[in-house]
């Protein structure tokens, strides 16, 4: 069962860490680097944290400090 409020991979289903290389996608999907098929083109590329935090639609995923 997934994790309330935890992003995963669409492809590998792994929760992100905070730390995970990850690429976001024109359709705003993150994957990890690794993960990343090319079906789409990337939009950005970076560390997840970083990813979620630039980006309005994903901050319901950031850690509460």
């Amino acid at each position: 069962m997934k994790e309330k409020n935890k992003m995963h991979c669409p492809v590998c289903s792994n929760t992100y860490k905070l730390s995970d290389k990850v690429i976001l996608d024109i359709n705003n999907t993150v994957f990890h680097i690794e993960c990343f098929n090319h079906q789409f083109s990337p939009k950005q590329l970076g560390i997840f944290i970083e990813v979620i935090a630039g980006n309005e639609i994903f901050h319901e995923f950031l850690p509460v400090s």
